[in-house]
């Protein structure tokens, strides 16, 4: 045991070390890369911060839009147009009320204190009001009040004619006092010994002798049918109901008969220039140029069950609605696709 000895390690320190720490250099072009696919996102980050979940609060319809528009990856194509229309149930409602939730209530110019919030540019001459709830619409506030639907529209113009603005929990006009420019004008004649009825859709021929107060449930064919005219002609008489038959206004009246003067020629009526049908919207993102046919997607279709709907093929539908994709992925509920092309 003589021969054992014991030493000691000690470690030197070196008192200027200094450990080097890995940098995280942000990839800008990544950055952009992403901002430009998401330049139509309607989802802002005051939303989020309101407890706004995409994936818990929107339906199946309203996230493939997010998923669409918000929710892209560097290398996917940018969407293109933008959106044409958001539906309502597809934003965060608290949005629109936040900014308008603690103003104090407002008095009209006919001295009735205004709720809050309402609907931006609502007329000042408002004497009653309905809150939005969830399942109105214009022609359901319009037939529980009495007033027509044109009355109001031009008490709350920022619905849009579409009324695809009609904001949930904000309050709207559903009455206002006589001297309001909205009133109901007085009955005008539009053909001698012709009276015209009121309210009547807008921008109607001047020559009509015959009308039909819409109703629930009547549509450009059903009127059409009604009273034996095409098609054509009715739209030509009603030219602000649209090709797609969208802005037909309930309890308005509508023209179904015209003095000669005012019927369009026969080459009009019988066949229609390709080019003249307007494209309604919302369309399905990219679809081709040149369409003359479209048709809105319902649920239950496809791609194959449309194109047999329309004598075409699937490679010609395929081709005409790119966006919808090899597998029929993309084929949007409620937006036009199309089905004929020059």
């Amino acid at each position: 045991m003589d021969n054992i000895t014991t030493s000691w390690y000690s470690p030197i320190i070196d008192p200027n070390y200094t450990p080097s720490i890995p940098t995280f250099t942000p990839n800008a072009t990544l950055s952009s890369l992403l901002a430009e696919r998401t330049k139509y996102c309607w989802i802002t980050a005051e939303d989020k911060d309101n407890g706004f979940i995409p994936e818990d609060n929107l339906s199946d319809n309203c996230y493939s839009l997010y998923e669409s528009y918000c929710d892209l990856g560097p290398t996917d194509p940018v969407p293109s147009p933008s959106p044409s229309a958001i539906p309502t149930s597809c934003t965060h409602t608290s949005r629109s009320a936040s900014t308008t939730d603690s103003s104090p209530a407002t008095t009209t110019t006919s001295g009735i204190a205004t709720p809050t919030p309402t609907q931006p540019n609502m007329t000042k001459d408002c004497t009653k009001f309905h809150k939005v709830v969830d399942g109105d619409n214009c022609a359901t506030i319009s037939k529980e009040y009495g007033i027509s639907q044109a009355d109001f529209l031009t008490w709350n113009p920022d619905v849009g004619a579409d009324c695809k603005n009609l904001w949930l929990d904000n309050y709207v006009c559903v009455g206002s006092t006589p001297t309001s420019t909205s009133g109901t004008p007085p009955p005008t004649s539009t053909s001698p010994g012709v009276v015209t009825p009121t309210p009547t859709q807008p921008n109607m021929t001047k020559g009509c002798t015959k009308f039909h107060m819409v109703v629930d449930g009547d549509n450009c064919a059903t009127i059409s049918k009604e009273y034996g005219i095409s098609r054509a002609d009715f739209l030509t008489w009603n030219p602000d109901v649209g090709a797609d038959c969208t802005n037909l206004w309930l309890d308005n009246y509508v023209c179904v008969e015209a003095s000669p003067s005012s019927n369009p020629s026969p080459t009009t009526t019988l066949s229609p220039s390709p080019t003249s049908e307007a494209t309604p919207t919302p369309t399905l993102p990219n679809m081709v140029d040149g369409c003359i046919q479209f048709h809105k997607v319902e649920d239950g279709d496809i791609c194959a069950s449309i194109a047999t709907q329309y004598g075409i093929s699937q490679a010609d539908f395929l081709a005409w609605n790119p966006y919808v994709g090899d597998g029929c992925k993309n084929l949007w509920l409620g937006y036009y696709v199309c089905v004929g092309k020059q």
